[in-house]
């Protein structure tokens, strides 16, 4: 799977294939031509912000520089900096700070609704050319932007040296940065592609759903979005994907550093700078894992508070809200972490170890509601230990202080009897896995192909119509004939999708054992 993923990278979306040049469009910094297909056009690879190499690495994004005559904007950009674990580097650069635009057909005087996509990969990994929104854009009648932002160190590197040269007198979070600058791009220039710079829906899956939660919190990016979409991220609890202090990732930063030979602090931001990409990209804190490296930190400015107190106190931007995930995250991360390194299946001592480690104190209780016995596999007690207490109840939580704190919400899980498939484990059926939603919504998951049946193409193209719905007007009205209420806690009702018929329940986050799961997660 990782292969593939590191070979899609490197090429157009598949939509491109089809499509020819001709449509420009003219920006703020120069003629952009795309190209045209039967039923939507594509303007790929256009710069937002200037190329972050040298003395522009673990700085601020700055503004792209304007270009004479028509720019070629038929092929995405590089990916940014990263290396795909177990495959290794491949070709990406710190000149990667580029968004794809994809409208539907020209027409004159249309205020599109404008969905910004960005996307997931543990902050480590991915691109906005793995992803092919076509069914967004031709069926929805919506214009998908989709944004690159900076990866592992590259994004989130905090020293104190840093601090000092920084305007804002602190260093870190350069990803959230570079998504809101992409955010501003589109506030500036949207219209020229017939967009509305007033309806814009922020919107993604996994780290990218983190991302959406802290801009959503962030006094940056206030007024550049109207609603947001969080899929399997997490905005509240504690996970890989949460925010840590300053000062730890001061810690793993300065760690870094001396990992790569940098150990002199007055001279560590110029050494650091000094080492070409491949060498930063190969630190061993950038193998993927559940307890991350490279994630968010509390600033004081970009992300200001936690996302627990953010969300809890009511310290957000209050917008309406899609909130939801699949019914087995878990698995992904058994058949990438344990399965595909080891190549061999958790064993019952196994699962059981990683239980007391991940749950100290609570790590019996945990036992006695996952017994292996309860389970058709270890592989499958673990996964759902991980699905539960990292994605579904942090979920629930963040839903619930949402509400309590004057958010509209609409909540959903994926629980398809009949998913597509993004690969095939052989060690235990990867169900609605994490990023099962994505293919539903888009062509292609990080590059790999969605390929769905019948069943399947009726339920996307009910959640496009949803999603998109949700972008239009801020509610998503109904799925496939189903209404999608808002959640409240008198009527805790979250929409269970699923390709042969959907339903509203008020069940999920019991199935989940999200009454153990509150108290621990929401005190870690």
């Amino acid at each position: 799977m990782l292969a593939t993923v590191a070979a899609s990278l490197l090429g157009a979306p598949a939509s491109a294939r089809s499509a020819r040049p001709g449509a420009e469009v003219t920006i703020d910094t120069g003629t952009v031509r795309g190209r045209v297909a039967e039923d939507h056009r594509e303007f790929l690879g256009i710069p937002f912000a200037a190329p972050t190499a040298g003395e522009g690495r673990f700085r601020a994004p700055r503004p792209a520089a304007a270009w004479s005559g028509t720019r070629d904007a038929t092929r995405s950009g590089t990916p940014c900096s990263q290396a795909i674990p177990v495959v290794g580097a491949f070709i990406s650069s710190e000149d990667c700070l580029t968004v794809d635009v994809y409208t539907p057909p020209v027409r004159s005087g249309t205020d599109l609704p404008v969905m910004v996509w960005i996307y997931g990969g543990a902050f480590t990994l991915g691109a906005n050319s793995g992803y092919d929104p076509t069914p967004l854009v031709t069926k929805g009648d919506v214009i998908v932007v989709a944004v690159n932002y900076r990866l592992g160190p590259f994004g989130f590197l905090s020293l104190p040296g840093l601090d000092a040269e920084a305007g804002s007198g602190t260093s870190g979070n350069y990803a959230l940065m570079d998504q809101q600058a992409g955010l501003g791009w589109v506030r500036r220039n949207i219209a020229a592609f017939g967009g509305d710079p007033g309806n814009v829906t922020l919107f993604g899956e996994s780290a990218g759903g983190a991302s959406v939660c802290h801009q959503v919190a962030s006094p940056e990016a206030a007024g550049l979005f109207q609603k947001a979409i969080v899929q399997s991220g997490s905005c509240a609890g504690s996970n890989g994907l949460a925010p840590v202090s300053k000062a730890e990732m001061r810690r793993r930063s300065r760690a870094f550093a001396r990992d790569l030979g940098c150990t002199d602090q007055a001279r560590e931001v110029a050494c650091l700078r000094a080492l070409p990409q491949d060498r930063l990209l190969s630190s061993e804190t950038l193998q993927f894992q559940l307890d991350l490296t490279w994630v968010p930190s509390v600033d004081g400015f970009i992300v200001p508070r936690s996302l627990d107190e953010a969300w809890r106190t009511g310290a957000y931007q209050k917008m309406p809200l899609i909130v939801g995930g699949t019914r087995d995250e878990g698995r992904t991360f058994i058949a990438l972490l344990d399965h595909l390194l080891t190549v061999s299946p958790v064993s019952e001592e196994e699962y059981e170890a990683f239980v007391r480690d991940s749950f100290g104190d609570d790590a019996g209780a945990v036992l006695a509601a996952y017994p292996v016995s309860g389970f058709d596999s270890p592989d499958l007690a673990k996964a759902t230990v991980l699905t539960d207490s990292s994605f579904s109840c942090p979920a629930q939580l963040h839903i619930e202080q949402a509400d309590a704190t004057g958010a509209r919400i609409f909540a959903f899980e994926l629980n398809d009897a009949d998913p597509p498939l993004a690969g095939v484990d052989p060690f235990m059926p990867m169900g609605n896995f994490h990023g099962a939603d994505v293919l539903y919504l888009f062509n292609a998951l990080q590059g790999i192909p969605a390929i769905r049946n019948d069943n399947q193409q009726r339920l996307s193209d009910q959640m496009v119509a949803a999603w998109t719905a949700f972008a239009r007007t801020g509610d998503p009205e109904a799925v496939g004939g189903t209404a999608w209420p808002a959640w409240t806690p008198r009527r805790p009702r979250t929409i269970e999708l699923n390709s042969a018929g959907n339903r509203l329940t008020t069940g999920v986050f019991d199935d989940h054992n999200c009454a153990l799961w509150s108290p621990i997660i929401g005190g870690r």
